[in-house]
């Protein structure tokens, strides 16, 4: 079976696996309400771009003809500074694929000088650890009904470890949520591993969330106990549940 993932609105992507077509799982998570810290955060950074048009004396001064272009640039800044976030991970992850493949990462570096801090993050994390990479960057799906791509899994220390890399800000529950639905996949369900989907069967012993930092160059590991990797995967299934529920109404009145 040929595999691949497509969407069918801008917000949600499905794979198309043994199992069906199934959501992906972070569109499986976009249904986690998080408007109230994501409000405060739009607002602040519409205040900020409009602190970028204050004079020396902190005046801002805006004619009425300009106004409206003004405030409809200022409202669409969180979706900038989002997208260019996404595109950044997009690029982080590229070059930790690269770099754990021992294929030269120079010319990426020098092409995106904002990655050059998380690599840093990230080099030194993996110094103070044995570190084996096992797989990365790979679909997997699970029985359950969704799929997605998992950052890596490793012999972290001597233990197999399922790691999902972040260039976020800070570390959120949602993370964890999403690392423990892929523990699911790792160990019950199916890889794709170019050609076809083969069956999943790593024994996990340990997941956390590695986050680079994008301005220190730290790194920040966060891990979670199996016990509450179950939890979360509790939590997420709730999420995937009505998800399919949402999608299987919109079927029936269509």
């Amino acid at each position: 079976m040929e595999t691949k993932q497509h969407s069918k609105d801008k917000d949600s992507r499905i794979y198309d696996t043994p199992y069906g077509s199934v959501p992906s799982v972070t569109t499986c998570l976009g249904l986690k309400d998080k408007s109230g810290a994501l409000m405060g955060w739009a607002v602040k950074m519409m205040a900020e771009y409009l602190k970028t048009l204050a004079d020396s004396k902190g005046t801002i001064t805006i004619k009425k003809e300009e106004a409206d272009e003004i405030f409809k640039k200022a409202k669409a800044r969180h979706k900038e500074i989002k997208t260019q976030s996404a595109e950044l991970g997009s690029a982080v992850h590229n070059l930790i694929e690269v770099y754990l493949k021992n294929q030269p990462v120079d010319g990426l570096l020098e092409a995106d000088k904002r990655l050059i801090k998380p690599f840093e993050a990230f080099k030194l994390w993996q110094s103070e650890h044995k570190f084996e990479l096992v797989e990365s960057e790979r679909q997997v799906c699970s029985h359950l009904k969704y799929a997605g791509t998992l950052d890596c899994i490793c012999k972290l220390d001597d233990k197999m470890t399922l790691l999902d890399i972040k260039s976020s800000n800070a570390i959120y529950d949602e993370m964890f949520w999403q690392i423990s639905a892929y523990k699911e996949c790792a160990e019950h369900g199916k890889a794709y591993n170019g050609t076809e989907w083969v069956d999943c069967n790593y024994d996990i012993e340990r997941l956390g969330i590695l986050r680079l930092g994008k301005e220190d160059g730290l790194p920040e590991w966060k891990e979670i106990t199996l016990l509450e990797a179950k939890e979360c995967q509790d939590a997420f299934m709730c999420l995937c549940s009505l998800w399919h529920i949402i999608n299987r109404n919109k079927k029936e009145k269509s």
